[in-house]
């Protein structure tokens, strides 16, 4: 125990000095976790947001959850509105700080926001309709370009419907 305590204190105090330095020298790297996670009026978004949350304990990380609003292009519908309102709730109640910003171009939005807030990790779920079409990439293809230092983990999407043509496959 007394040698568990003495690591612990050792880590700290490393992760003080780091942070001193990375503020000293205007770094763009963190010592603590940080988790960010994307929430949007998906119906499969709850599954992304309750991994999101596992991770972040498993992680020892702060969970903040991520909804970026486009005013050009989004017209949520009432059931979309609803969903959404949910999935934040969710969120929140499963210890995420919710924090939802604006602007026309999501991934940079996703992107600003985790280097300005610290976040390490990013969990977000696979859109299967924003395949990369015409050699246009996709929102995770953007987020690597934007955010070299950023791990992130792409959840795949389990729908009802997916999993019965996944076992149609198999047989």
């Amino acid at each position: 125990a007394l040698r568990e305590i003495a690591l612990r204190r050792c880590a700290d105090r490393v992760n003080l000095l780091s942070e001193e330095a990375r503020a000293k020298s205007n770094r763009d790297y963190h010592t603590g976790e940080s988790e960010l996670v994307c929430v949007s009026p998906s119906a499969t978004n709850p599954t992304i947001v309750r991994t999101a949350s596992r991770m972040a304990q498993a992680f020892h990380a702060e969970l903040c959850a991520l909804y970026v609003r486009n005013p050009d292009a989004e017209d949520l519908s009432e059931d979309d509105e609803h969903r959404l309102h949910a999935n934040l709730d969710l969120a929140e109640s499963l210890g995420a700080h919710v924090v939802t910003v604006t602007g026309d171009d999501v991934a940079y939005q996703i992107a600003e926001y985790a280097r300005i807030s610290g976040a390490s990790k990013l969990v977000m779920g696979r859109n299967t309709a924003a395949r990369s079409t015409f050699g246009r990439p996709t929102l995770a293809d953007r987020l690597i370009a934007l955010a070299p230092n950023l791990d992130i983990y792409i959840i795949p999407d389990r729908s009802p419907m997916r999993a019965r043509m996944a076992r149609g496959r198999r047989r």
